[in-house]
């Protein structure tokens, strides 16, 4: 007796091969790499890469637990079918994964006895956003203005690990990146206090280190266009985000799009496209003075 698949279940099946598809390319995305960069993290080829991620792969299990391990996101978190409401729930849920049993406690305590935590982030501001927000030019002018050090934790990390964010990345790949970054992020909060910390628009990607800076840290997210963000960075004569892509400007928009529940966990939003940046500037300065006028409350 011949068994045949039913048009039906053939239709379920190819729809959710789409999604799982285009939830791969957005994880993708989010992490703000290549598709050759994952293939060389997944050791799985590009073509297949791009089957997958267009709906006509099937990937087999072991091929979805090298793509989790690549990305360093739980197996659940590929085939996951969440609505965009859910998310913050997940990610708190995956912020408080991450955290050790004092800091567990600590959170108890927050929750129990003073829900404005954000007064006791003596860490300093830290800035948020992918490249061409602002966070430098900002961040730079905003320290002169305030007298306090102005610190790039890609430098720092840079430093820490004695060679280039991309050459530890072609050596030991995306998840040395982020043990280094997180030591660095550690060493730099003991060293320094109200610091304006530029914080590498992908650290949204590892929950230790985002968790890190988000309880330590007056965050601010540097907002701005898809458009602007392209055109600020080409103005600087990087044309990586280009690279050969025609559909570069469609897959920063994706990759905001799938960053920005984790941005909106920020302290503080600056919309950069809409502001000039002496406007922007007045903000911070405002956002400082009413942290400092929190402080002397306590």
């Amino acid at each position: 007796m011949a068994f045949t698949i039913s048009s039906d279940n053939a239709g379920r099946e190819e729809a959710f091969l789409a999604r799982l598809g285009q939830r791969i390319r957005n994880l993708r995305l989010r992490m703000g790499i290549t598709r050759a960069q994952l293939s060389d993290y997944s050791e799985i080829s590009t073509r297949y890469l791009a089957q997958i991620e267009t709906g006509k792969g099937n990937p087999s299990i072991r091929r979805l637990r090298q793509l989790a391990s690549a990305m360093q996101v739980p197996l659940s978190e590929l085939v996951s079918t969440e609505q965009l409401q859910d998310r913050e729930r997940s990610l708190l849920l995956e912020r408080l994964g991450a955290l050790d049993p004092g800091q567990l406690r600590q959170v108890s305590d927050f929750i129990e006895h003073d829900i404005d935590g954000h007064l006791h982030k003596q860490g300093g501001f830290a800035l948020l956003g992918v490249r061409g927000a602002g966070k430098s030019t900002l961040g730079l002018t905003l320290a002169e203005k305030i007298d306090r050090p102005f610190i790039r934790l890609t430098e720092e990390t840079e430093k820490d690990a004695g060679m280039s964010a991309d050459e530890i990345h072609a050596l030991s790949g995306q998840a040395a990146y982020r043990r280094v970054e997180q030591r660095a992020l550690q060493r730099i909060r003991q060293q320094h206090e109200g610091i304006i910390l530029e914080a590498g628009g992908g650290i949204i990607n590892d929950p230790v280190s985002f968790s890190y800076l988000l309880t330590h840290y007056v965050t601010i997210w540097l907002q701005a266009r898809p458009e602007d963000h392209m055109q600020r960075v080409l103005a600087q004569k990087d044309f990586r985000p280009m690279d050969g892509n025609p559909e570069a400007l469609a897959d920063l928009t994706e990759m905001l799009n799938e960053r920005e529940p984790y941005y909106r966990q920020a302290d503080a939003i600056i919309n950069t496209s809409e502001l000039s940046e002496p406007d922007c500037i007045h903000q911070l300065l405002q956002i400082i003075r009413r942290q400092r006028k929190a402080m002397t409350k306590e």
